[in-house]
């Protein structure tokens, strides 16, 4: 059992350990790219698990905090960006199958991540995998002066010293209920290939892709 109110360091080792059902596992493991058929499916589901847990541990910590200030807490703690940062802490680089040419990224590893909370919560339930995210994630939900970068603004002030002009946003696709949306978009800046980014709302997804733009990107061309 896994807790988090101790000393325990969280591992990818100790996770799976953990697994009752090891099928989960693999097919959280199993890229597309190399035949997965269950693997979107299984980051569908742990990017709902995620969004449910940190939001109602902000819900519970932060109870001065309006429902604007929750909403970007919220939108940092589930973005891409920061679920690659997890999945690199954990080394889950190193247990993602995907096909020989295709190269692991942030956003694979941010998508491998969601997929590895749906698997655990399949296989253990909620509980489980509640004390699982706040073990990992509980640095950052601590730290109430959190400096959130509005990643589309410090975007757009970079492609425009760039001379690339303003990023454009494009949703891509809008699907579950409508008391309950999830967002796909991507970015187009020019000379750059399109960058995508997820979210439960327009604006969060537009965060998104405008964060794992910034860390496909920036710094590679100076």
């Amino acid at each position: 059992m896994i807790k988090r109110k101790n000393s325990t360091v969280i591992t990818i080792d100790n996770i799976k350990k953990s697994f009752l059902e090891k099928k989960y596992l693999e097919k959280a493991f199993t890229h597309p790219s190399y035949g997965g058929k269950d693997f979107q499916r299984l980051e569908f589901l742990g990017d709902r698990v995620l969004g449910l847990i940190i939001s109602e541990e902000l819900y519970n910590k932060y109870v001065d905090d309006d429902e604007g200030l929750l909403a970007k807490r919220y939108a940092y703690l589930t973005s891409g960006y920061f679920c690659a940062k997890i999945a690199k802490n954990l080394t889950l680089d190193k247990k993602i199958i995907v096909s020989k040419n295709l190269e692991i990224n942030e956003s694979i590893l941010g998508d491998s991540m969601e997929a590895l909370i749906g698997a655990i919560y399949l296989d253990r339930g909620i509980k489980h995998v509640e004390n699982i995210i706040l073990n990992l994630w509980k640095s950052e939900i601590s730290y109430n002066n959190l400096i959130f970068t509005d990643s589309k603004t410090t975007l757009q002030e970079w492609s425009q010293s760039k001379n690339l002009g303003l990023p454009i946003y494009e949703i891509t696709s809008k699907t579950g209920l409508a008391h309950m949306p999830f967002f796909k978009t991507k970015v187009n800046i020019k000379n750059y290939k399109s960058v995508l980014g997820k979210g439960n709302s327009k604006q969060n997804a537009e965060l998104d892709a405008a964060n794992n733009f910034m860390i496909n990107n920036l710094g590679q061309d100076e």
